[in-house]
């Protein structure tokens, strides 16, 4: 063999011998693993166990307390809800529900009907009373006609006479109630009647006079502030002269047209307006034929402010 090749086939050896040397130190697959653990010693005497000695953080069980807090809830609920008690309520004998109980602290509350004016109490036990306030009655007529009732009003007793009651009610608002106690004397239960009407003369209810050319004479009781009303018809068109013939120191005459509202009256100070004839003080109204004509004849206050009784006459004429 020349010397060549023999040099050539040498360093292929080598070359051969040290892949294989350098493929053991530096293994690359991972499933290069000894199976031999008796070479593999663990030296335990440097490791340093260390044990945990905080408590295992506890579980809050809620469920008992939710049960309490909404037990608790549930108490509160019931605790705080208010009750309201239902109105009593009652039908009068014309089928209209009325509030109330009939008694001091809890009268029936009604009413007058618009177009009867009247209030029919519920039945009331023989010897027996109930208590009523009444609404827009103030000023009015009441008027019951039994013989078997008595009314209590303002702390006076009104007792039939002649088998009917009837008195006038103080004056109050159309928005005031006035309370009445209303009591049956007879011998078995009952319910009553009970009208209110406007008193004759009153603005709401004016004496009605057919026809003029008459003197008319007015009696005026002491603190009477309000007069007495009438009313008139026209019968023709022209002037319409209004005497006060007595009691002008005393009493006032107010003429008004409510077709134009126009006015005149005794306490005029417009000159001209209040004149005197032979017959005596007199103002004048242009009417016409079927103008309703409202006449207001009062009395005036002394200078205590108070109003004296009074007798006054006037008379109309055209």
């Amino acid at each position: 063999m020349n010397i060549k090749r023999l040099l050539t086939l040498t360093f292929a050896v080598l070359f051969i011998v040290s892949t294989l040397t350098a493929c053991r130190k530096t293994p690359t697959d991972d499933s290069f693993v000894s199976s031999n653990t008796s070479d593999i010693n663990i030296n335990y005497s440097n490791v340093e166990i260390v044990e945990d000695e905080s408590e295992p953080e506890s579980v809050v069980d809620t469920t008992s307390e939710a049960n309490d807090n909404s037990s608790s809830n549930d108490t509160t609920s019931t605790e705080s809800t208010v009750s309201v008690d239902e109105p009593n309520v009652n039908v009068n004998p014309d089928g209209i529900e009325i509030y109330g109980s009939g008694t001091a602290t809890e009268p029936y509350i009604d009413t007058p009907n618009a177009d009867t004016h009247t209030v029919k109490t519920l039945s009331i036990p023989a010897g027996k009373s109930v208590f009523y306030s009444i609404y827009r009655v103030g000023g009015r007529l009441l008027t019951i006609n039994d013989a078997n009732v008595f009314v209590v009003c303002d702390g006076t007793k009104y007792s039939a006479q002649d088998g009917k009651v009837t008195f006038k009610v103080a004056d109050a608002l159309a928005s005031d109630a006035v309370t009445f106690e209303i009591g049956n004397t007879g011998a078995s239960d009952k319910s009553f009647t009970i009208t209110f009407a406007d008193e004759q003369g009153s603005m709401a209810n004016p004496t009605v006079i057919n026809s003029l050319g008459a003197e008319v004479s007015l009696d005026l009781a002491e603190g009477n502030e309000v007069g007495h009303f009438y009313k008139y018809i026209s019968e023709q068109s022209g002037t319409l002269k209004l005497y006060l013939l007595s009691g002008t120191e005393k009493g006032i005459l107010l003429a008004t047209n409510n077709r134009n509202s126009a006015q005149r009256s005794t306490e005029s100070t417009e000159d001209g307006e209040v004149k005197s004839d032979d017959v005596g003080t007199y103002i004048e109204l242009e009417v016409q034929k079927g103008d309703e004509i409202v006449i207001h004849v009062g009395s005036k206050p002394n200078k205590r402010g108070k109003y004296p009784a009074t007798t006054i006459k006037w008379l109309a004429k055209y």
